[in-house]
């Protein structure tokens, strides 16, 4: 009956460090707001985080040697968080900062790749075989109520509205399933 007590206790001190760790590498990465090119940050956060650890430890050694264990094992945890929630912060912010739309000619995948909260260009790729994407398309973006206008760079254009894209190799119509 007293090793589950010692066990739990355990588990729940291992928790509660395990939660300190996320919110505060995660508060981290939400001030720091990462992008792609930022992850040479990595290369010294990640050391730093596991000698912050181990400097814990060493203080608990001194004032309650409890936490000791719990501090050693947490500097190989908190860098794996660190890491993980940096790299999510990044995907979702290239997903939250990207539109992409699918859809299909014959056996060919074309994909539609759109950078709105910068500056409004577009690319188009076809894919006629897994693995191999040709450039197709580049232009500008606008958008107006729910359409989204495709303006090529050689003038041409087309658009998107409702699931549905207008107006593309004279084509008229073509289903589009948006990817992010």
């Amino acid at each position: 009956m007293m090793n589950k007590k010692v066990l739990k206790k355990n588990l729940v001190t291992l928790l509660w460090l395990l939660f300190i760790d996320i919110v505060l590498i995660g508060a981290w990465t939400l001030y720091f707001q990462p992008t792609s090119d930022m992850t040479i940050i990595l290369i010294y956060a990640i050391p730093i985080v596991f000698i912050i650890n181990l400097f814990l430890s060493i203080v608990f050694l001194f004032i309650k040697k409890y936490y000791v264990t719990f501090f050693l094992v947490n500097s190989f945890i908190a860098p794996v968080i660190l890491y993980f929630l940096f790299g999510f912060y990044i995907h979702i912010s290239l997903i939250r900062s990207y539109d992409s739309w699918e859809f299909y000619i014959d056996d060919a995948v074309y994909t539609i790749d759109t950078t709105p909260h910068s500056n409004n260009d577009y690319s188009l790729m076809i894919s006629p075989e897994p693995g191999l994407s040709i450039g197709e398309d580049r232009g500008t973006t606008v958008i107006r109520n729910d359409t989204i206008y495709f303006t090529s760079i050689d003038g041409s254009g087309y658009f998107i509205f409702k699931k549905y894209l207008y107006g593309y190799k004279d084509m008229d119509k073509i289903k589009v399933k948006k990817i992010y």
